[in-house]
């Protein structure tokens, strides 16, 4: 069994890689040009943890990699909420403390999405999770042709992104700009 999916096309190989440290990532996208094509034109798609995928690109405003997380939600594969952003430590009281409040909202707002995106994520991906996750990557302006696909041995393991494959992000692809 296993010299058969050895010897399946790379089209059915996941395009989520698996987890990764630094330096592949790095590496990864340097090898695939990232770091002299416009921000977001090349890209790769992460596993994170039940319910959630990091995009990983370089930017070049910030001449960095970029990290941007997504998690299941009701309504499909979403960016996952930013926190509010901490005050100077010149700030005002009232603003220390409207920011306190603010946080402790965020935080229970997180924990709610982070538990809808586990329990989604154990009833298992629809065609439809792929086609979402697709148009959300082109609505954050993601080139889907720049989307680095990996090997055999570096794609997720994870049951879940079975059908997480080139094809079905490329299929897709060409249906939203055939709609347009």
């Amino acid at each position: 069994m296993e010299s058969k999916q050895n010897n399946e096309p790379e089209s059915k190989v996941p395009v989520i890689f698996r987890s990764l440290s630094c330096n592949q990532l790095h590496d990864i996208l340097e090898h695939n040009g990232a770091t002299k094509k416009e921000t977001k034109s090349v890209f790769l798609i992460r596993d994170n943890s039940g319910g959630f995928i990091t995009v990983s690109y370089y930017s070049q405003e910030h001449e960095m990699v970029k990290n941007l997380r997504f998690g299941l939600t009701n309504d499909g594969w979403k960016t996952v909420p930013k926190p509010p952003k901490e005050p100077a430590f010149t700030e005002t009281l009232e603003v220390k403390a409207k920011y306190i409040h603010a946080k402790a909202q965020f935080d229970e707002e997180m924990q709610s999405f982070i538990n809808t995106a586990k329990t989604l994520f154990e009833q298992n991906g629809t065609p439809e999770l792929i086609k979402g996750l697709s148009y959300e990557l082109q609505k954050n302006e993601f080139n889907m042709q720049g989307l680095i696909r990996p090997s055999r041995e570096q794609a997720s393991k994870e049951r879940h992104y079975v059908d997480y494959v080139s094809n079905a992000f490329l299929i897709e692809n060409t249906l939203n700009l055939a709609i347009k």
